[in-house]
């Protein structure tokens, strides 16, 4: 059987975690994906979410030839929606089903973006979507979509309600979820960088 094209590449990078000699890792590109199956072989060799013990990890699937950084050519003048998820639900909670609903959310977004359902027909084309992240903190999950141009609000307002469209069945059951916008160009000012950042949103 002949393998099935994606509409684009995309490259696997992880950071943080551990290797096999429980030494902390850093960032790294794990493979490049074009089909459909190649996508499947990548996801099914990453450990799950609900094993990451990690104090802080992340999954980044960005598409081929940019890299998972804010100063990336192809980033520079754009930013993310972030979806904070507080640990806090597993109070409350069954923490293997808290876990659960978010490796869902996580793995429904993931796909539709991949697969390219996220931004068909919509006011922004799917270059506009550079990549989706997974990021594990001690305190929250965070779940976001990288794109190319941070001030054009009406791209950036068409994304959120993209996003509200292909969650609205999962997010549900995860209570307090926080969405953020945060241009890339206020992460690099920020003392903490990167997804350390926890100030400067804009909200829209």
């Amino acid at each position: 059987m002949r393998p099935h094209s994606l509409n684009q590449s995309w490259t696997l990078w992880v950071n943080g975690g551990r290797d096999e000699n429980r030494k902390l890792a850093g960032q790294r590109m794990l493979c490049n994906i074009g089909t459909v199956e190649e996508f499947w072989q990548a996801v099914t060799h990453l450990k799950p979410i609900v094993e990451i013990d990690d104090d802080f990890a992340e999954i980044q699937f960005f598409k081929h030839g940019v890299k998972p950084e804010e100063n990336d050519p192809g980033n520079a003048s754009g930013g993310q929606w972030i979806l904070r998820i507080k640990r806090a639900g597993t109070q409350t909670r069954n923490q293997l089903d808290f876990l659960l609903d978010v490796a869902t959310v996580w793995e429904h977004l993931l796909m539709s973006v991949i697969g390219g359902s996220f931004s068909k027909d919509k006011v922004y084309s799917p270059a506009e979507i550079q990549g989706v992240v997974f990021l594990v903190f001690p305190d929250e999950f965070w779940i976001s979509v990288w794109n190319k141009t941070a001030l054009n609000p009406t791209i950036v307002n068409a994304i959120r309600e993209e996003l509200d469209a292909t969650l609205e069945k999962h997010l549900g059951r995860l209570g307090g979820v926080i969405f953020e916008y945060l241009p890339h160009s206020q992460a690099l000012e920020s003392p903490k960088h990167r997804h350390k950042h926890r100030g400067h949103h804009l909200h829209y």
